[in-house]
């Protein structure tokens, strides 16, 4: 009678375990920053999710996502004059845009809870853009803009360098 209650609890406990994965796959890249002495312009390319035979993927179109930021307390309108996204190895161009419409730098607050709670303030611009349809490949982002601060405006060219990250995992869905 015992062993087939514990066959019972093992069939039912297999049974409710191998239905509780969500697989996933993402064609990701690492993102990155470039530093300047008034905060950093960051960048980050981010898939599509779709699900695929019972598994979510993140791949083509990406949405690209740019930022400049400082921890600093700092007032300013961003404008970028222009950006190319490039494959690394053949140099093919993948994504163009100029004459972007500027964004003003606004302090955005975090909250961060562990190990104990404290507020951080970032001063940031952000741009996003979608639906860019590209290979899975290593790619370059050059970037030209201008920061204005009150009546001074300074030039500046970025690259970012978006390495491929490819990831495969499970995760164990909430029961």
């Amino acid at each position: 009678m015992r062993f087939l209650r514990i066959f019972w609890i093992l069939i039912v406990g297999l049974f409710l375990f191998s239905g509780c994965f969500q697989k996933y796959e993402i064609d990701g890249f690492k993102s990155a920053e470039n530093k300047f002495h008034w905060g950093s312009v960051g960048g980050k390319l981010k898939g599509k999710m779709e699900m695929r035979n019972n598994t979510a993927v993140r791949r083509s179109p990406y949405e690209l996502l740019i930022w400049f930021s400082s921890e600093t307390p700092i007032e300013g309108i961003v404008q970028i004059l222009g950006l190319k996204l490039t494959y690394a190895k053949s140099k093919k161009n993948i994504f163009n845009k100029d004459n972007i419409p500027e964004k003003r730098i606004k302090k955005y607050t975090r909250i961060i809870k562990k190990p104990a709670e404290k507020h951080i303030n970032d001063y940031t611009a952000y741009f996003s853009f979608k639906n860019i349809n590209m290979e899975y490949s290593d790619v370059i982002l050059q970037i030209n803009f201008i920061l204005k601060q009150g009546e001074k405006s300074t030039k500046y060219n970025a690259e970012i360098y978006f390495e491929k990250d490819y990831k495969k995992f499970k995760i164990i869905k909430g029961v």
